[in-house]
């Protein structure tokens, strides 16, 4: 295999540097990779995030945030208003390759949200869709080292809440 497409364009393998964290980081969108991601998400480019990886982003918007995992869609018409991309672990982007790959990265988006739609709706306070959503990360990821590291302002928008609910939410365990 000569190279493989991720980023918007063609990249030898031998120079491929996949973003792997191992802390949780917070950066901007245009810090994800060696081009710049912001217009590319604002302007209806469709990535998706690599499968093969174990990694999470969460997209923060002015009053939301989405939380992604392998596989899902990142970006297009879903993420034009994101201004924040924090990774959670081994993230890696790359482009989908047909229109099945598109589908089913779309797919995979849309189960993640109902993910999170399903904590909102059975969790009727904010405290309790603060723990919620704590005790999901953590669940996920199998530690609480790394869902300490992630900004509370970031897993307020995820569920709605304020992020002094989310750090009181922490204290709680």
């Amino acid at each position: 295999m000569p190279g493989i497409t991720a980023l918007g364009g063609k990249i030898p393998e031998d120079r491929i540097a996949p973003i792997e964290v191992f802390r949780v980081v917070s950066m901007t969108l245009s810090q994800l990779g060696s081009t710049d991601l912001l217009p590319q998400l604002r302007g209806g480019e469709l990535l998706r995030l690599a499968s093969d990886r174990d990694g999470c982003l969460i997209l923060c918007k002015p009053y939301q945030a989405d939380l992604l995992g392998p596989g899902a869609a990142v970006g297009g018409v879903l993420d034009f208003d994101c201004f924040e991309a924090i990774a959670i672990g081994d993230v890696a982007l790359v482009h989908p390759q047909d229109y099945d790959e598109r589908s089913q990265s779309l797919a995979t988006r849309h189960l993640w949200q109902s993910y999170k739609h399903k904590l909102l709706e059975c969790q009727r306070f904010p405290m309790q869709r603060a723990v919620g959503i704590l005790n999901l990360l953590r669940q996920y990821f199998e530690t609480d080292d790394i869902v300490q590291e992630i900004p509370d302002r970031a897993l307020a928008l995820l569920v709605g809440v304020l992020p002094p609910t989310i750090a009181a939410a922490r204290l709680q365990k």
